[in-house]
């Protein structure tokens, strides 16, 4: 537990470290996990901790971590193409070729661009 609090706020030491101890944190207590999330201030872990629970209530932590980062991955991803089509829009591109070019649906670059269209 102390060993994950020390490597808070850096994904990829926090990610390294729960690799090394895999075998460790694979079935952690949930009171050990609710301490991490409480005095590392990870909202994600605290959001993210039923989808990881194992049978007899114990937390993959392992999981969790690897979850947080794709999620994180997942919205730099969403962050990226946001501002991508909204470049795209400016240049007069249509929904339909900015939603095929960043392979984002066309209902939510057509959301996009309505936002931007009246202001947004």
């Amino acid at each position: 537990m102390f060993g994950f609090i020390q490597r808070s706020g850096d994904k990829d030491a926090e990610s390294r470290f729960a690799m090394e101890n895999a075998d460790k944190l694979k079935a952690m207590d949930e009171e050990a996990y609710d301490v991490i999330a409480s005095v590392t201030g990870s909202v994600e872990l605290e959001e993210t901790k039923e989808r990881y629970r194992e049978e007899g209530g114990k937390i993959n932590m392992c999981e969790a971590i690897r979850g947080m980062i794709e999620d994180g991955r997942m919205e730099g991803r969403k962050e990226k193409a946001y501002q991508t089509a909204k470049n795209m829009y400016a240049r007069g591109f249509s929904a339909q070729d900015t939603s095929a070019l960043l392979e984002e649906s066309l209902e939510t670059v057509e959301e996009w661009f309505k936002s931007w269209g009246t202001g947004g």
